[in-house]
């Protein structure tokens, strides 16, 4: 079930309150979202010893410090050209933004995964090689949340609030199930 709000159907006030339900219902999925993600790390931090807690949020800090690098505000743009196109009756144009985001993205992310390999033996030359395959696999989350960062963006322009703001609650849930199964396997990290 999602949630559209069209702004030419409706009057100021009927807008203004779908905007406010809108927002509540968005705010009440981010705090859900956050609570996952808290458990998240309080179910990673009591299944790996504090040495590979640390090896992994290094590895994770490490690699989102390039996000921005890849981003180039691509997805604001989306957010906001998307209603424009809609409203100007030129829904054929939403299609090509979004590829070349994709394309631009996909790209900036290849580089930088490539990059980071190349050079993980130096970055990483105290690490075990487990901790290598840590990073090869935020890496390739890296490359992935490309197309679902995308399509959370092109659901913010087409104002699905209910689909948009579930996206991140969804991810994170995804990643605290893969945790567990992974934790129930005895699979963990082995750092320095």
């Amino acid at each position: 079930m999602t949630q559209q709000i069209d702004v030419r159907s409706t009057s100021k006030s009927g807008y203004a309150e779908k905007l406010a339900k809108g927002g509540i219902f968005v705010t009440i999925i981010y705090i859900v979202g956050a609570v996952i993600g808290y458990g998240l790390r309080i179910f990673i931090s009591r299944n790996l010893s504090v040495e590979e807690f640390g090896v992994f949020y290094s590895i994770l800090a490490f690699v989102s410090a390039f996000y921005i690098f890849r981003e180039f505000g691509l997805q604001t743009s989306i957010a906001i050209k998307i209603p424009e196109f809609l409203n100007s009756g030129k829904p054929g144009k939403i299609k090509g933004i979004i590829k070349k985001s994709i394309l631009i993205q996909l790209s900036a992310s290849i580089v930088i995964v490539v990059l980071a390999l190349a050079f993980s033996s130096i970055l990483m030359s105290n690490l075990q090689h487990s901790s290598v395959t840590v990073l090869q696999i935020i890496l390739a989350s890296f490359v992935i949340s490309v197309v679902t960062d995308i399509f959370r963006a092109s659901l913010q322009g087409t104002k699905r609030l209910v689909a948009y703001s579930s996206i991140e609650p969804l991810r994170v849930s995804i990643v605290f199930i893969a945790c567990y199964v992974f934790f129930s396997f005895g699979i963990g990290i082995k750092g320095v």
